[in-house]
């Protein structure tokens, strides 16, 4: 689902109220799914996740919109359509990023009797007998 606002929509007024309503419901846009998409190394799945992700046109210069340009009486109109359109965005980004693997790697730091060893893996686990200290 795409939400656009046509020029003729839009004035060059910015309300304040519209403004801070429409950028905390930019802010639930899904950014760390798109960037461990975009921070992955070059591959075959980056590719095929890219091509995905342009035909759903899932990046964020195309699901979020110019919050500084839309007037009250339009933002009443589209306020519902545009969380919809966030969530549903953010629902195929995860999906997307799960079905290619592009998962953060996560640093875990375990201790046995004085010897510390990291783990760093997607899901890390500590070795046989050691303790976790703590997750980066």
């Amino acid at each position: 689902m795409i939400v656009s606002v046509s020029t003729a929509q839009a004035q060059n007024k910015s309300d304040l109220k519209v403004m801070k309503d429409c950028e905390a419901i930019n802010e639930t846009y899904d950014n760390a799914s798109f960037f461990l998409y975009l921070k992955a190394p070059l591959s075959k799945n980056r590719d095929l996740a890219r091509v995905e992700i342009d035909k759903e046109q899932l990046t964020p210069g195309q699901v979020l919109i110019d919050c500084d340009k839309i007037d009250m009486k339009t933002w009443k109109a589209m306020k519902k359509d545009y969380i919809s359109a966030i969530k549903s965005a953010n629902t195929e980004l995860k999906s997307i990023v799960t079905k290619y693997k592009f998962l953060p790697t996560v640093t875990l730091t375990c201790e046995m009797k004085g010897k510390i060893t990291k783990v760093e893996s997607t899901s890390p686990k500590c070795p046989k007998g050691y303790k976790e200290l703590y997750k980066q």
